[in-house]
């Protein structure tokens, strides 16, 4: 039986030449190369998130720094429409993704307010998956009406 022979992808196999078709391709589909490049890692979407975020803080400095109190009101209740739109569905959200960083992120909170040092970090909580007592399944109960707790000594 004869071993199949292997695709040619290049006009040349040799380094030289994929090279070149390579380079010939991403200059003649940049944005092809681009969301190629997004879909296979998320860095580019990252690195564009980032850039996305410093120049909106960069333009919240600029209007701070030209505001006044009426413009900052403005801001405030379009700020307040959106939270009420949006908030409770994406704190929900982020709550359910992050349990621990929401437990951490309360306990701090009321820590802050009593004036008690904190300093927890997610890497020093271990959370186990069954009760080291009952034996039972642990879940994350998130729900505000619950409430959630941290043990106090």
């Amino acid at each position: 039986m004869e071993t199949p022979k292997p695709r040619r992808l290049y006009p040349s196999q040799t380094p030289e030449a994929r090279k070149e078709a390579n380079k010939k391709y991403r200059l003649k589909n940049p944005e092809h190369v681009k969301e190629l490049r997004r879909a296979k890692n998320g860095s580019l979407a990252r690195r564009e998130s980032r850039a996305n975020a410093a120049a909106q803080k960069r333009a919240y400095e600029k209007f701070m720094a030209s505001a006044t109190k009426e413009d900052i009101a403005k801001r405030r209740e379009h700020n307040a429409k959106w939270r009420a739109v949006h908030g409770i569905e994406y704190g929900a959200a982020q709550r359910k993704k992050y349990p621990l960083r929401f437990l951490l992120t309360e306990c701090k909170r009321r820590c802050v307010k009593k004036g008690i040092v904190f300093e927890l970090t997610a890497e020093n909580v271990v959370v186990p998956e069954f009760c080291p007592v009952l034996g039972i399944r642990l879940a994350w109960a998130l729900e505000r009406a619950l409430g959630v707790q941290a043990r106090r000594r």
